[in-house]
């Protein structure tokens, strides 16, 4: 099977996260259910979104969706994803920038439960599945109980 390339990686997540198969004629028309250019319009959000540098934007990005943004780091120009709540009243916010060594920083902050921590990590699926995790912790107004 090929490499694929960002697009193409990006392509899955969507298709993953709209629970259908993925043609790989059409894959490219896909790709704006979920990631959209900071400059287009933002994808709604229910409890937080995740940016890059470079400008994708997901708005309550699966574990899946945080593994393909932190795998399409790099050193030229996108060198981190910030994660924010979607509701602009809470504090909190992560973060996941890429080091020059080919590690990554990552950033958790809470304070209304009094966390902050800054770990140095070099596996993105551990960091993905951790950062799902918290963020699962926070405190969102409109969550059902």
């Amino acid at each position: 099977m090929p490499a694929l390339d960002r697009a193409d990686a990006r392509t899955l997540v969507t298709a993953h996260a709209a629970h259908r198969p993925v043609d790989s004629g059409s894959h490219r028309g896909m790709l704006g259910r979920m990631v959209t250019r900071a400059r287009g319009t933002r994808v709604d959000a229910d409890y937080y979104h995740a940016d890059t540098e470079d400008g994708d934007h997901i708005g309550d990005p699966s574990e899946d969706a945080l593994f393909m943004l932190i795998e399409g780091l790099n050193q030229r120009d996108n060198t981190f994803v910030a994660i924010n709540p979607a509701d602009e009243d809470s504090a909190w916010y992560a973060s996941v920038s890429l080091l020059d060594d080919g590690t990554y920083e990552v950033e958790r902050h809470d304070p209304h439960q009094r966390h902050h921590d800054r770990t140095v990590e070099n596996d993105p699926n551990r960091i993905a599945r951790d950062l799902t995790i918290w963020l699962a912790g926070r405190d969102y107004p409109d969550r059902p109980a």
